[in-house]
């Protein structure tokens, strides 16, 4: 029957492309996947024991074989005749399609993690049926029913019903078990369903086992001894892996890399470089039970902080931005480094801006930097000089002008591959990453976010915004946002422009294009605060951007009048924006976390803001040369909080519109 119904799906499927989609048989693919799929979770167990009864034979004293369930039917090629030779090929045929099926699922599930990474809408368009019933964190639990359907379907094969049933309720026993661990739906109400279903299935098993008429007992010692050899090795497994993972921490430190940053120069993108080191960092085995630190997550207690690096890391990564050196704590972190050497491996990474400290600076330092807070820590300003003097020399990586996930994922590489030693000239890394950095990223995407790509800090808000939102969008994969790169058009084919907001953002060209292109096509936009200190566009601030805007968007190519951008800002700000800041230190992961949820669920509402049409050098048509209508500006405290106005900016947008 489930045969029928596929081959039945896939003539209709062919029909319908071929007339109402005119022969766009890969965009209607994902459709024809998701069909195919459900239908297999749904029949599973009915085609997996098709393919069981041709071969179960019993053998008769005239020493003629029948199929156990059709006595009048022969097995054997040879005497089974066509009868049986149908049904061998049936089942080896559903045989094959279910080994086929749980594999798929599996690769299916192993590549997922690699697909979002790449933003392949049309491999999430085509394999929601798999994941889009549990959350994502857990995306991969969708294996367990399927692995349990074929172990059930499997058990008809035992030798006696004592031994089907104690599969059966070893099966569900061990399904239940994990339901209640995880929690793996993504509605609260499917988990205890599911739970109160299995468990009542178990009982009625159960009291299935009484009405047992014969037990083999021959087969129940052989089970028992399967049990105890099992226990007996399970025993000594445990102790032995207790024994491997106490002997391992003792002589392994618990964070393979530590991030050394100055927060208003790097924050935001040591937290991006957090994701990218912790994804390699799993999939490799020297580091796969360490963690990568970073202070706003792991720093409980100040004292402790320069224990975390002698003693518990294995790698500093020294993020090198322009104010660096001026940090005095940072300079304590990176003296306990240059103390433990050579034991403690030392990897910078140098910003276009940052400039090697000459011997004058070295010399002076105390007159730049009061160092008087490492005192109590035993750190002098002679052990500050003699660490700039070796730091100054030590290879490392160079951070390229335009930040891009893909320059991210060759710097992440070259740190845990340690390749970063043998990088001399920081000049040619740089150069490198910014060749790789042009590949076109957003093309086709329904989403985007537009950064201001002259900031390192709003680039890495971008791409930490797109990392941490990208696995929620699972029940949806067009939702999933990409990062717009510098000279990107906004295509055609953009519905929602996320727009991160930094001081200086409204001045670069590249930022105020997206803006004017995202209006023209009416898209729904979605601001996103990205720093404490963003100056909201008040009053001052329009008039100071019309008298400025000209003088320097104009020679980028910015021709559009002064009146009409301040109109195009003022309209970003009639959606309530979401401070999202991962440079912040109290934006913890969890934090993070929750703010993402609240990205994506404004994103799932798809009522966001749209921006008005305009025509090019000129006013929105019909408009007349006052300004809009005011932005709406919520008063309740929630959306104040989470747009971060203070009351006199409340009345400022007031009285401005």
């Amino acid at each position: 029957m489930a045969l029928m119904m596929l081959g039945f799906m896939l003539l209709v499927h062919v029909a319908v492309v071929l007339l109402r989609h005119r022969g766009r048989f890969r965009d209607r693919a994902p459709t024809l996947i998701r069909s195919i799929g459900t239908l297999l979770l749904v029949f599973q167990i009915a085609i997996a024991g098709a393919s069981i009864p041709p071969f179960e034979c019993s053998t008769h004293p005239n020493r003629f074989t029948t199929v156990a369930r059709y006595p009048t039917i022969l097995c054997g090629w040879e005497d089974g005749g066509q009868e049986w030779q149908a049904m061998a090929m049936i089942g080896m045929f559903s045989t094959l399609l279910v080994c086929a099926w749980v594999a798929g699922c599996l690769a299916v599930i192993y590549q997922l993690p690699r697909q979002i990474e790449k933003n392949n809408e049309f491999y999430m368009r085509s394999f929601t049926f798999l994941f889009m019933r549990f959350k994502p964190d857990v995306y991969w639990f969708t294996v367990v029913p399927i692995c349990r359907n074929l172990l059930v379907s499997l058990a008809p094969t035992l030798p006696d019903a004592t031994s089907q049933l104690l599969c059966l309720q070893g099966l569900q026993l061990l399904y239940v078990i994990g339901v209640a661990h995880y929690s793996p739906w993504r509605v609260r109400l499917g988990n205890y369903l599911d739970c109160v279903v299995t468990m009542a299935l178990l009982a009625f098993l159960s009291c299935a086992s009484f009405f047992v008429e014969t037990a083999s007992t021959r087969a129940v010692a052989w089970l028992c001894s399967i049990l105890v050899v099992f226990m007996f090795f399970l025993n000594a497994t445990i102790l032995g892996v207790a024994g491997f993972k106490l002997w391992s921490h003792k002589y392994k430190k618990p964070f393979s890399f530590f991030l050394c940053h100055h927060k208003a120069g790097a924050g935001a993108f040591a937290r991006l470089l957090k994701i990218y080191l912790t994804e390699l960092c799993s999939k490799s085995l020297r580091y796969r039970h360490q963690k990568v630190f970073v202070d706003s997550d792991d720093l409980k207690n100040l004292e402790f902080l320069f224990d975390y690096v002698g003693s518990q890391s294995e790698h500093i990564v020294v993020l090198m931005s322009e104010e660096l050196l001026l940090r005095p704590w940072c300079m304590g972190e990176l003296v306990t480094a240059h103390l433990h050497q050579p034991g403690l491996k030392m990897v910078p990474v140098r910003w276009p801006d940052f400039s090697r400290p000459d011997d004058e600076f070295i010399s002076n330092y105390s007159s730049h930097v009061d160092c008087s807070c490492l005192l109590p820590h035993n750190i002098t300003i002679q052990m500050v000089q003699s660490m700039l003097g070796w730091l100054r020399d030590l290879p490392g990586l160079s951070l390229p002008a335009l930040l891009t996930g893909d320059a991210l994922q060759h710097i992440s590489s070259d740190i845990v591959g340690g390749s970063y030693a043998r990088i001399q000239d920081a000049k040619g890394s740089a150069d490198i990453l910014e060749a790789d950095s042009k590949r076109n990223n957003a093309s086709g995407a329904a989403v985007v976010v537009i950064a201001d790509t002259s900031n390192t800090e709003s680039v890495s808000t971008a791409l930490v915004l797109c990392k941490m939102v990208s696995p929620l969008t699972t029940q949806d994969p067009s939702l999933t946002p990409r990062y717009l790169e510098k000279d990107e058009d906004v295509a055609e084919s953009v519905k929602t422009c996320i727009f991160i907001l930094s001081n200086g953002a409204f001045f670069e060209a590249s930022f105020v294009k997206s803006i004017i292109q995202a209006a023209r096509i009416e898209t729904m936009v979605l601001p996103i605060i990205a720093q404490d200190g963003f100056r909201f566009p008040g009053k001052e601030f329009l008039e100071d951007y019309k008298q400025r805007a000209s003088s320097m968007l104009a020679p980028q190519g910015i021709l559009e009048p002064p009146e009409l951008l301040v109109q195009l800002i003022a309209s970003l700000f009639k959606e309530i924006a979401i401070v999202f800041s991962p440079q912040d230190y109290s934006s913890t992961e969890e934090l993070l976390k929750v703010k993402s949820r609240a990205v994506n669920d404004r994103l799932m509402m798809r009522q966001m803001t749209r921006l008005s049409p305009i025509t090019l050098h000129g006013k929105e048509e019909g408009a007349s040369d006052e300004m809009t209508e005011p932005p709406v500006i919520e008063k309740d405290e929630d959306a104040n909080a989470e747009l971060c106005l203070t009351p006199d900016e409340s009345e400022l947008v007031t009285e401005l519109f």
